[in-house]
């Protein structure tokens, strides 16, 4: 459909998509940004009774029923090259808050008065 269309087909026979297969797709989209895509469509649809995910960078509006074209084996190993060679995105790590130590010094307690 577009140059960088991307097909996930789990393994799984469901009729929902499991979540890694959409975790999959968010990190495919990121990927895809290299291509300078103006959007990026992720759609679920169903075929031969498999729920699969099209990821599809949107350069003129394309959509599913977008007309299909049949890709040279170049511009696929152009595109192969162009994705391996992408900085790859950095996945953040949410960081624990550090826990503050209790000492005499940093400790104020009010005077207390019998």
């Amino acid at each position: 459909v577009s140059r960088g269309h991307t097909l996930i087909i789990p393994k799984i026979h469901s009729e929902k998509i499991p979540t890694g297969a959409t975790e999959l797709a968010k990190q495919i989209a990121e990927l895809l940004k290299t291509l300078r895509p103006k959007k990026i469509d992720i759609y679920p649809s169903n075929a031969f009774g498999h729920e699969i995910l099209n990821v599809i960078p949107v350069y003129k509006g394309e959509n599913l029923e977008s007309p299909r074209k049949k890709a040279k084996q170049e511009d696929l190993q152009k595109i192969q090259k162009e994705l391996e060679t992408a900085e790859k995105p950095k996945i953040k790590k949410p960081r624990k808050p550090r826990t503050k130590r209790i000492t005499e010094k940093n400790t104020w307690l009010p005077r207390r008065i019998p």
